[in-house]
């Protein structure tokens, strides 16, 4: 069933066609470039560059040129990066979760897979390895932990990041320390601190690119991705007190409390809050199992919930800006 899971949803994710989004166009383009004469790493990444992917990861790059190697056809190389991404998602949830098989069944049918393995390139097959290096902070390695937000930091630069605000999950810090890091993220966003802080320090032209990515109002706030954390935190107070494996389930609420941070931090820019927030969501579906675990008929719980994730998935897949990038 996993493979069948797996398989299928690389082939209609894979088969989207080359101009599915910005994203996707200019993969395929670099794809395409690539020719036999190529003879050095910097040719290669050069390929990229001169296609608009400015930030070519060498792991995302590597990976691309065996393909290109094997003779795959745009859309096999497409249907490769989606194997890839939903295999490490898959491994990632199995060692979260005692019900893996459900996780990726939430969140294959969510919009925060397609965008990741359905455009967002690079940050999807990124987001498996965040989430297995998420998994061995769970299990306390945190050896194998840095060594797997390092590998997918060669997909995607922002695992870094990641790695970074996971260190407190790391050091086992208590929340009281995570809800004080989000008021005075929250203070510094409207105050316009972070801001005043970059306009002082760095040239004018740079600092105005930089502090666009801090500059937020009230406003902001009011919005579904900001709502839906405290909506999950509620879920999992009440997973705290009801779930017998607390030790993993803190490691993990920790984690998600981070990643929310990130977002939190970038959330005067769109895109960028948008970015960080899809390894937010890849965590959800661990937590929303771990909610059913708490409850006593665990069996037509999963069953509502795979039912719910269907329905959803119909949903999802209908909305006409994903039908018109699927097909």
């Amino acid at each position: 069933m996993l493979c069948v899971s797996i398989i299928s949803m690389s082939l209609f994710l894979g088969h989207r066609g080359e101009n599915a989004g910005a994203d996707t166009v200019n993969y395929i383009s670099a794809y395409k470039a690539i020719s036999d004469s190529i003879t050095s790493y910097q040719d290669l990444s050069t390929t990229f560059v001169v296609n608009n992917i400015t930030a070519a990861e060498p792991g995302f790059v590597l990976f691309t040129y065996g393909n290109k190697l094997l003779g795959l056809s745009p859309d096999m190389y497409l249907v490769m990066v989606v194997v890839f991404g939903l295999s490490f998602v898959y491994f990632a949830y199995s060692r979260l979760t005692t019900y893996p098989l459900l996780a990726f069944s939430l969140y294959a049918f969510s919009m925060s897979c397609v965008a990741l393995h359905g455009n967002v390139i690079r940050q999807g097959m990124a987001v498996g390895l965040t989430l297995l290096a998420i998994s061995y902070i769970v299990t306390k390695q945190r050896v194998l932990s840095v060594l797997f937000f390092l590998f997918a930091s060669l997909f995607h630069f922002s695992a870094l990041l990641i790695a970074v605000f996971s260190i407190p999950a790391m050091l086992q810090l208590k929340m009281r320390y995570y809800w004080l890091a989000l008021v005075s993220i929250v203070i510094c966003l409207l105050s316009g601190l972070f801001s005043k802080v970059i306009y002082f320090i760095l040239p004018g032209l740079f600092a105005a690119k930089i502090a666009k990515y801090f500059q937020a109002g009230f406003d902001s706030l009011l919005t579904f991705k900001f709502i839906s954390f405290f909506i999950f935190i509620a879920g999992i107070e009440f997973v705290r007190k009801y779930n017998k494996d607390k030790v993993a389930f803190e490691s993990i609420y920790r984690c998600y409390f981070s990643l929310f941070l990130i977002q939190l931090l970038f959330i005067g820019d769109l895109v960028a809050s948008e970015r960080f927030g899809l390894f937010r969501f890849a965590l959800e579906p661990v937590i929303i199992t771990y909610f059913v675990h708490s409850l006593k008929d665990k069996y037509m719980s999963r069953l509502i919930l795979a039912s719910f994730a269907f329905l959803y998935g119909v949903i999802v897949y209908n909305v006409p800006t994903i039908k018109a990038m699927l097909t």
